[in-house]
């Protein structure tokens, strides 16, 4: 059940462009049912189920505070496309390193490597230089779902705080090629 619920998340969340969707932007199978308390449940509407928003922990990973916090924001602001932006640049902020930023998006390819075919594209990458832009192409069948950027770049600098020298270091950025 858990498989079929995460392909259908991460196969929404390309098509969509959002962390957070529609439980009726799901492709899921009529037999499929989902329990009230199932992880990826991110909001329950209360009137209409069609509009419960799901979420994938491991890809915006949120302790139990956070989570609820968030919940009582999204239940005042409604607009699904503003706030999955909002929650999305939090985790990113959160989850960034010095040298490496936009792990949700990694971690989203690592899911869609399971359920997908990915290609890569090598053709703004520098082999000589190891640097520029990787990009993972997702396909379901013949249909392109979505692209993964990984951008690779040497700075100097931490990517969370460029006040902070780091010498000369490799630095990595993922995010989603938007449609």
């Amino acid at each position: 059940m858990n498989e079929i619920l995460e392909k259908a998340l991460v196969k929404a969340m390309f098509r969509t462009g959002r962390a957070l969707v529609y439980r009726q932007e799901l492709e899921l199978p009529e037999d499929i049912e989902i329990e009230d308390d199932d992880t990826y449940i991110f909001y329950s509407d209360k009137n209409y189920s069609d509009f419960d928003v799901f979420m994938h922990p491991e890809i915006i990973q949120l302790n139990n505070t956070e989570l609820n916090v968030f919940r009582e924001i999204f239940d005042i602001m409604e607009d699904i496309d503003k706030f999955s932006e909002i929650l999305t640049k939090y985790a990113i902020r959160k989850m960034q390193t010095c040298t490496e930023t936009g792990h949700p998006y990694l971690i989203l390819l690592e899911k869609a490597e399971k359920y997908f075919n990915v290609e890569k594209d090598y053709s703004e990458y520098n082999e000589h230089k190891y640097t520029g832009k990787i990009k993972y192409i997702i396909k379901d069948g013949d249909m392109t779902l979505g692209t993964i950027i990984e951008n690779i770049e040497y700075c100097n600098y931490c990517i969370d705080d460029p006040t902070i020298s780091i010498g000369i270091q490799k630095c990595i950025e993922y995010k989603i090629e938007r449609r």
